[in-house]
């Protein structure tokens, strides 16, 4: 059953340990997602529950797992890069950075951050097994890298800002060629597993799909609202955080039906307070995180009510 845009949202009258969803399911959701809101909170989705995974964070502005199973957070209020285990207790992996918009790891466990203010991209390389806490420049001239994604080979791809491009810094070179033109993504990039960079393009409400030969293609799927984030589970279902409007940020999944991308969002979680910039979908394999917040059971400060709103 699809459910042209049905979504259930949410009003809080005082902060909430746990949320819990009613949301209509067409097709269950088969991995663990993670949230970054544009305020302070990681969240946990899981099964048609939210939790909150981690909280009291400066401005979580991009999500990536790393080979361990631990979630790393580009802090862009405190300059910092947070590793997150799975149990929810964070400390820095670096800081000092000037405002960090992007992040994302390679096949090699190798971790690249993108910071705005510095118009910089820097690589922390993983050296026996252990990631340096050195950071190598990759390209100090990408003006306002928002977004990053790293392919198979090792390139990396950053917006530009300046020229409304995507640009592609070769792995071994580092040379810097422009990859697809007449973009506008100003948020997240994400690969699918046959090799396309798919692009958030907040301000147009679409998102951009580039084949590893540059050819674009726009989407301008139901549902959008200032798309941000973007992530692939291992059934090619695309994720989508929506910043929204006056009643907050929301996540659609568009599902992924013998190679086309359906048009029509389902499995739709729910509103969230305030709006969002990222979402991850937690690899197979990973252990499954120990929530900060109790599902079902969770301890709220006050009621939390649920309205059911349909959009579109």
């Amino acid at each position: 059953m699809t459910m042209d845009a049905k979504l259930f949202s949410l009003t809080f009258l005082a902060g909430a340990a746990a949320l819990v969803l009613l949301t209509p399911v067409a097709r269950a959701q088969t991995q663990t997602l993670f949230v970054a809101d544009g305020h302070d909170t990681i969240w946990e989705i899981q099964g048609g529950t939210i939790t909150s995974f981690s909280t009291g964070i400066g401005g979580p502005q991009s999500i990536a797992f790393a080979s361990n199973g631990h979630l790393f957070s580009a802090d862009i209020g405190s300059g910092s890069i947070l590793d997150i285990a799975p149990d929810g207790s964070r400390v820095a992996f670096t800081s000092g950075l000037h405002q960090p918009s992007s992040l994302t790891f390679d096949s090699q466990g190798n971790l690249y951050i993108g910071s705005q203010q510095d118009s910089t991209i820097v690589e922390y390389p993983k050296i026996g097994g252990v990631l340096s806490t050195t950071p190598v420049v990759i390209d100090p001239n990408i003006l306002f890298p928002f977004a990053i994604a790293v392919d198979s080979q090792g390139n990396i791809y950053s917006n530009d800002a300046n020229t409304g491009s995507i640009d592609k810094i070769d792995a071994v070179t580092h040379n810097v060629t422009t990859f697809a033109s007449g973009t506008d993504v100003t948020n997240g990039m994400t690969f699918d597993s046959k090799g396309n960079l798919w692009g958030a393009e907040l301000r147009e409400d679409r998102v951009v799909k580039v084949t590893p030969t540059g050819q674009e293609t726009f989407f301008g799927l139901t549902g959008l609202q200032s798309p941000t984030g973007l992530a692939f589970d291992s059934l090619g279902d695309l994720y989508v955080t929506n910043r929204g409007g006056a009643d907050g940020g929301f996540v659609l999944e568009y599902t992924n039906n013998g190679g086309t991308l359906s048009n029509t969002p389902i499995d739709v979680p729910s509103f969230f307070p305030g709006s969002l910039n990222d979402v991850v979908v937690q690899p197979l394999g990973v252990p499954e995180p120990s929530s900060l917040g109790l599902a079902v059971m969770g301890i709220f400060a006050g009621p939390l009510f649920l309205r059911r709103r349909k959009r579109g």
